[in-house]
């Protein structure tokens, strides 16, 4: 159990001397399920990389053969982008509860790092997607472009950058 009565579920450890997670760790707070992917302590605060993930499937289940439906990539690409969120979460102080910091709809993010004085968030943004139940009725498959977002110590925004590389999205 955390603070403010938050519970951190997970699977492995924790590797504490380097600060990053080993294995799977989630916690749900206001009925909001996050998907902790990366820690980084920076200008005095703890940030944490995390993923609110819904089903981008769920409005098409329904009577019979749900599965057989043809729906065309644009608009199953947005549906998609409705139920993927990168959420940047900061705490202050010690024993404190994570707040949400920064979010990103329609992506997932991983790495946070410092890098010359700021620190930098990966994020993949999902920019199409196919209707594919048959493949797996929980886990999507697309493409998405990776940006890179960055933040100066006091905790301002700086910007967000896209790398120019397109990767697979496996959600």
């Amino acid at each position: 159990h955390g603070a403010h009565g938050i519970v951190v579920e997970g699977v492995g450890g924790e590797d504490v001397a380097e600060g990053n997670l080993v294995g799977e760790y989630s916690f749900e707070e206001n009925g909001t399920k996050y998907n902790l992917f990366d820690i980084e302590v920076f200008g005095g605060r703890l940030y944490i990389s995390a993923n609110i993930k819904g089903d981008p499937y769920a409005d098409y289940y329904g009577d019979g053969e749900w599965w057989k439906q043809s729906v065309p990539d644009d608009e199953f690409t947005e549906k998609a982008k409705e139920t993927y969120t990168a959420v940047l979460l900061v705490c202050d102080t010690v024993g404190e509860a994570p707040r949400v910091f920064y979010e990103v709809k329609g992506a997932e993010c991983t790495t946070l790092a410092k890098v010359n004085g700021v620190l930098e968030w990966e994020v993949h943004s999902l920019y199409s997607a196919s209707f594919m139940p048959m493949l797996s009725s929980r886990w999507l498959s697309g493409m998405a472009k990776v940006f890179t977002c960055r933040f100066a110590e006091e905790g301002g925004f700086i910007e967000s950058a896209d790398t120019g590389e397109v990767i697979p999205f496996i959600g």
